[in-house]
């Protein structure tokens, strides 16, 4: 077994296999069919990924902003996935009345969180200051200029096009993250426990230690 610390040695089919399987997992197709092409890799490496093409659509219609035509997919190919994911069902209501206030729809976006977002007060009571937040929006006639323009930053967007690409690996069977990000999250967690402890550490030590680590089936919470 290599000593944490000591160089890492990773072949580059080794190299291949990892950037391969955040491709796939990730959910894109067309640099995974790319990737494969010119790494020479065997058509294996990915032919296995599920609900591929529907992932693909899911993200594209929540990156345009497009929430409900993705809910009507997810609940059109994986019934019930929403129906047992309140948390998932949460922020793609959540996002859906954002674009519908970046949009200026305010009326319509006001009887969407009472008939979608109210019932979650019920069932979650600690979750009303991400609804307050969000139904703030409503009180300013340019949303960007508010305090709460943060959401309607894109990026809450991709964030949540992770969170449901997530979801469904998971309806599959299959890992809901990559090993690259799996790889990267234990870097993470072995820093933070290290500054927690006030120990020092050098952080390519720390990159090295995680690398060899990760070889085998780490999983941080």
């Amino acid at each position: 077994m290599t000593s944490p610390g000591a160089p890492v040695n990773m072949s580059r089919s080794e190299i291949n296999a990892i950037i391969m399987n955040y491709l796939v997992s990730a959910g894109y197709p067309e640099a995974a069919n790319l990737f494969q092409s010119e790494a020479n890799l065997a058509i294996s490496e990915h032919q296995d990924a599920p609900a591929m093409d529907d992932r693909v659509k899911v993200r594209e219609y929540i990156l345009r902003g497009a929430i409900q035509d993705a809910m009507t997919l997810l609940q059109s190919q994986l019934p019930g996935l929403l129906d047992n994911d309140s948390k998932l069902r949460f922020h793609l209501y959540l996002q859906q009345f954002v674009e519908l206030v970046r949009e200026r729809q305010c009326e319509v976006a006001l009887d969407y969180a009472q008939r979608n977002l109210a019932p979650f007060l019920k069932e979650s009571p600690s979750i009303i200051d991400p609804i307050e937040r969000a139904m703030a929006l409503l009180a300013f006639e340019d949303p960007t200029c508010s305090p709460f323009a943060d959401l309607l930053d894109v990026g809450h967007r991709h964030q949540l096009v992770g969170e449901v690409n997530a979801a469904v690996l998971r309806a599959y069977n299959h890992p809901d993250q990559s090993k690259l990000e799996a790889f990267l999250r234990y870097i993470v967690w072995i820093e933070r426990e290290l500054e927690l402890n006030h120990v020092a550490f050098n952080r390519d030590f720390v990159l090295c230690a995680g690398t060899n680590d990760a070889a085998g089936s780490t999983s941080v919470d």
